[in-house]
């Protein structure tokens, strides 16, 4: 399997997970409600606003559908501080439909990926350039003989949060790794990967993946050759409304007005 091919599969699985866990919703949590807002930027971005009061929330997500009840997309997860998104370069004289979830859930201590100081920047750009074997790196389920039981995410947090994170490097490949790490929790809606590249200051989601996962490979693109990562066990709380807005008819061209 070569690495284009790992990673949109990896992009589809979490995907499928995020539609999946859309349509079961979490309507049952307590956490309160997120209040959502859409505004059309003329002629074809939207810009999404949100409010909650809920200081435990360690991210948003923001979905999209284009019926009122759709399959819901995840566009982003959104760190807890930012509550705006802009939806840009949309298809034109169409209706789009919003909502916005709070997640929650502890991660993992980050582990430190560094590439050697003897690969040069042009033989990593060389060979990340080829196909390379990543047979080894879809998501699975990996047993750990050290597990212990696990706990519930919504109440004992601190004892769900995922544990022995370590990092593998893969020597068929340039910049590839296998994660693995225990899974902890008995109630989790899934993981996420989340990376630091050295330089940026905060962590940010680069990977979904289902319940009960504890092992992946992913890879580092160059130029970045230092990167932390993690990863974090959580469930969705509940949904906020739908909001709405439909972008404008793409305008005649002028020429073809003069034309006519």
């Amino acid at each position: 399997m070569t690495r284009f091919l790992f990673f949109v599969s990896l992009a589809l699985a979490g995907m499928l997970a995020g539609c999946t866990m859309a349509k079961s919703g979490g309507a049952s949590n307590p956490e309160p409600g997120v209040r959502l807002n859409a505004r059309l930027i003329p002629p074809a971005d939207i810009e999404l606003t949100w409010q909650d009061s809920d200081s435990n929330a360690v991210g948003h997500v923001v979905e999209y559908a284009t019926e009122p009840k759709g399959d819901y997309v995840i566009l982003d997860f959104i760190p807890p501080e930012q509550t705006t998104f802009v939806h840009s370069n949309l298809m034109p004289a169409t209706a789009f439909y919003y909502r916005v979830r709070a997640y929650y859930g502890p991660a993992s201590r980050p582990v430190e990926v560094s590439l050697p100081e003897e690969l040069s920047e042009t033989n990593y750009v060389a060979r990340f350039a080829q196909p390379e074997d990543y047979s080894w790196a879809p998501p699975k389920t990996v047993t750990n003989e050290n597990q212990v039981a696990r706990a519930s995410l919504r109440t004992a947090p601190a004892a769900a949060a995922p544990t022995g994170l370590r990092v593998e490097m893969m020597p068929v490949t340039v910049s590839g790794f296998k994660l693995t790490w225990a899974d902890q929790a008995n109630d989790e809606d899934g993981y996420l990967l989340e990376t630091r590249p050295e330089g940026d200051p905060d962590f940010q989601v680069c990977g979904l993946l289902t319940p009960n996962i504890n092992s992946l490979g992913y890879g580092l693109t160059p130029p970045i050759r230092k990167a932390a990562f993690r990863v974090r066990a959580f469930y969705y709380g509940k949904s906020s409304n739908v909001a709405s807005a439909t972008t404008r008819a793409t305008p005649e061209p002028e020429a073809n007005r003069t034309a006519n």
